[in-house]
């Protein structure tokens, strides 16, 4: 207890030194809890299952033209013939997500109102994918939930929104406004937890749904997600071997036209069993429309937590001894009346344990205070269970962990100075400070590292935002749920075109910003190959879809309502579709998908996805997709024409609101992932700084206390401030300096290989290498300068004196 007391005094007696080492060891401890939150967060996706270990999902792996890809979509007989063929396997289940089906968004409304509501979170699933996925069912049978046609289930909290205190079982609700065929509630789920790659309110039945007529049997098209769940004795790589045959059995057969097989796609199929564990953080190349966490972030921010969390007792440590000439005779006088080296030992881990409790506190308080910007920016719910035993047990171990360890070398080091010299004032604490140096040179050379990081994910991000991307899509509104309009939606349009802000007004689905409608068809030449060699999107549109969207057109022309033929069997490629299929002269070639078609128009490639993705191969055909309208306005008071268009949409469907969005906002939510992640490199960043000044300070704090007496004697002589202050200052510039030298190639590797991953990219030049090396020495020089100046402006009579 007297240590305590003891301890706390010291704390009180030197104000400064207490709130740096506080403050340091609390902004590090901070960042490391909201870290350890986070990662903790991200681990436990889809671990909440109690069969885990055996739930997997079938991927395919492929080379297309040299081209590494993967895929999570397979076709829709996939998952019986699994069952049926292969004994390993304990259940199968299908699902089938929005944007695969062709379907967008829903509206919703009972069949006791007229207004809709417009869902998004929604699916189809077979009966057995409930069992697989451990669906916890709070009313109806899990067992035959989705076994009938024209049935669903929904989730707790849209039980509550639609259906309230009525029974709800066999209860009716009207889909997109078809009251002839209304859906059946045949169970109430609870909600999927926020750590599951699945969020869905509504999971309709896959029994008698087919995208068209004998999909159940075909292999070519590939829409579904099939989910395995095996048997507790199987080890999945045996079932992963040999469900290769069902490339032999089924692809080759289905890829085989007129006796040549497409064998560039089918020699280079691989299946294999991703783990359900495994979808949100290691899904790899592997496409599929969830959004994804990656392990690599997990990796690169524990990493960060522990390196501010050692640097922050590093700055401990050095702070210490920094100050160690200060209580050289405190040690000196309590030795001489009898105080042994382990009580003084035990006194100065107190200290540090105490120091540690305090920066813990301080550290919880801001990391609660910051944790609801850190969920914006992270696009996370994280919270801070008080009642969890994990976190209070992690907290108070960490506390006297860290005390100790931190404590641990000062303890030793100040406890060896000997009484006989320190009463004598002569005690000197001039060691090598190699290793101090060397600790500081590790935290700005990380920090310059990090800097660079921030840079560069900066400039890439402001490079994705300002591309050219092959359309403009600027002042583009974009309405949605226009379905609902039908055979009155080409008045709707006319109607919208006919306003003096509108330039062009177009009818699709299919828009070049992720959300919207997606296929992925099989092409293949007409004359002279006989094979499918293409995969491509196929987007219907209509004959105003390339002038609202400002496509260039490369060759021939575009769609022309005065040609007959091009509503039927015409259609327009993009660039890269045209080198795929080997065409150098596309216009007046044939190509075949489900019905031949004539190329009457090429376009400019443009970009219909992030641009982590190269552009691949798309085709144009006039189509019946009519789920969304695009308005090209030449105004810049949008609110006009957003009213304007609020008007005509009131007079066409007055029982249902306007649903709107710009494209431009759409885009950049594409590339939300890259800010957030730009936004928290940002604050662990600026932390990383102001821990590695501290160490600085403590440095220079140090030294500064060591030549304190020549200092005085230089001042004496003559010296000036300036004198002083370079005096001081261009040791430590020097140490800076070389952790730049070190920081920058390491930290150019690492930024080349992290923006690998995107297609378009930015040049590293060497403007962001020299912008962060001057950010470090800024910061450095800003720390140096508070302790040259103080010691520029001593009394050097009372420094003698004391010396």
């Amino acid at each position: 207890m007297r240590n305590l007391i003891f301890a706390w005094r010291n704390v009180k007696k030197d104000k400064v030194f207490s709130f740096i080492n506080i403050f340091g060891l609390s902004i590090g401890l901070s960042s490391c809890l909201l870290i350890v939150l986070f990662v903790k967060g991200e681990l436990s996706y889809d671990s909440h299952y109690s069969k885990k270990d055996d739930i997997f999902r079938l991927v395919r792996y492929y080379d297309m033209k040299g081209t590494n890809r993967a895929d999570a979509m397979t076709p829709a007989p996939a998952a019986s013939v699994l069952k049926e063929t292969y004994s390993e396997i304990d259940l199968t289940g299908r699902l089938l997500l929005r944007d695969l089906s062709g379907t967008g968004g829903i509206e919703v409304r009972g069949t006791q109102t007229t207004k809709n509501e417009f869902e998004e979170k929604f699916a189809y699933a077979d009966n057995s994918l409930l069992e697989i996925l451990e669906v916890k069912m709070i009313n109806g049978d899990v067992n035959n939930a989705l076994t009938t046609p024209n049935t669903l289930i929904i989730s707790d909290r849209m039980a509550e929104k639609y259906f309230s205190d009525q029974e709800i079982i066999n209860s009716a609700i009207i889909i997109d406004n078809d009251v002839e065929n209304p859906k059946v509630v045949k169970g109430v789920f609870k909600a999927f937890p926020s750590n599951s790659h699945l969020d869905l309110d509504f999971i309709f039945t896959l029994e008698g749904k087919e995208l068209y007529p004998g999909e159940e049997h075909s292999w070519m098209p590939h829409n579904f997600f099939t989910y395995i769940r095996i048997k507790p004795s199987i080890h999945p790589k045996v079932l992963e071997d040999k469900i290769q045959g069902l490339k032999e059995t089924y692809y080759d057969p289905t890829f085989t036209t007129a006796g040549e097989r497409n064998s560039e796609f089918v020699k280079s199929l691989n299946f294999k069993l991703q783990s359900v564990k495994d979808i949100h953080l290691r899904n790899g190349i592997v496409f599929d429309t969830f959004s994804h966490g990656d392990i690599r972030f997990v990796y690169l921010f524990s990493t960060i937590a522990v390196f501010i969390l050692i640097l922050a007792c590093i700055n401990f440590i050095n702070l210490s001894t920094a100050k160690a000439g200060k209580r050289a005779k405190e040690i000196g006088v309590k030795k001489a009346l009898g105080s042994s080296r382990h009580q003084q030992i035990v006194q100065f881990l107190s200290e540090s344990i105490i120091f540690c409790f305090i920066a813990f506190c301080f550290a919880v308080i801001i990391a609660i205070a910051i944790l609801p910007l850190f969920n914006s920016i992270a696009d996370r719910n994280i919270e801070i269970g008080y009642g969890d035993l994990w976190l209070i047990s992690v907290l108070i171990l960490s506390t006297i962990v860290i005390g100790f360890l931190a404590g641990l070398y000062p303890a030793f080091y100040l406890s060896s100075f000997k009484p006989s010299i320190t009463l004598k004032g002569t005690h000197t604490t001039s060691e090598k400070s190699f290793l101090r140096t060397s600790l500081v040179i590790l935290q700005f050379a990380t920090s310059v590292v990090l800097i660079i990081c921030v840079i560069t994910v900066h400039k890439q991000s402001n490079y994705i935002l300002n591309k050219n991307l092959g359309y403009d899509k600027e002042r583009v509104l974009v309405v949605s749920g226009t379905q609902e309009i039908g055979d009155r939606l080409e008045a709707f349009k006319q109607r919208i075109n006919s306003l003096s802000e509108v330039t062009s007004v177009s009818v699709s689905g299919f828009l070049p910003v992720e959300g919207t409608k997606r296929n992925q068809m099989p092409f293949k030449v007409i004359n002279p190959s006989n094979i499918y060699d293409v995969d491509a999107q196929l987007w219907w549109t209509d004959y105003d879809y390339i002038g609202t969207l400002g496509l260039s057109l490369l060759d021939g022309r575009k769609f022309s309502r005065d040609i007959a033929s091009d509503s039927v069997n015409s259609i327009i490629i993009n660039r890269s579709m045209a080198k795929a299929l080997g065409f150098t002269n596309p216009i007046g070639r044939r190509v075949h998908c489900r019905i031949d078609y004539d190329i009457i128009g090429v376009v400019e490639d443009f970009h219909f996805t992030n641009l982590k993705d190269v552009i691949r191969p798309l085709a144009m055909v006039i189509g019946h997709e009519k789920s969304m309208v695009l308005v090209r306005t030449n105004t810049n008071d949008m609110e006009r024409a957003i009213s304007n268009v609020d008007n005509i949409w009131k007079e066409f469907m007055p029982n249902q609101e306007l649903r709107y969005s710009f494209l431009d906002t759409r885009y950049a939510l594409m590339h939300r992932d890259i800010e957030q992640r730009a936004k928290i490199l940002d604050g662990f960043t600026l932390v990383a700084l102001i821990v590695a000044c501290l160490g600085l300070l403590a440095l220079s704090t140090y030294l500064a206390e060591q030549r304190k007496k020549e200092i005085s004697v230089r001042i004496v002589l003559g010296a000036t401030f300036r004198d002083i202050y370079t005096l001081l200052s261009i040791n430590f510039m020097k140490i800076v300096l070389v952790a730049v030298v070190i920081g920058i190639p390491l930290g150019g590797f690492l930024i080349s290989r992290w923006i690998q991953d995107y297609a378009f990219r930015i040049n590293i030049g060497w403007d962001i290498y020299v912008l962060s090396g001057t950010i470090a020495l800024l910061a450095a020089l800003l720390t140096v300068s508070f302790q040259a100046v103080s010691s520029a402006l001593i009394d050097p009579m009372k420094s003698l004196r004391r010396e």
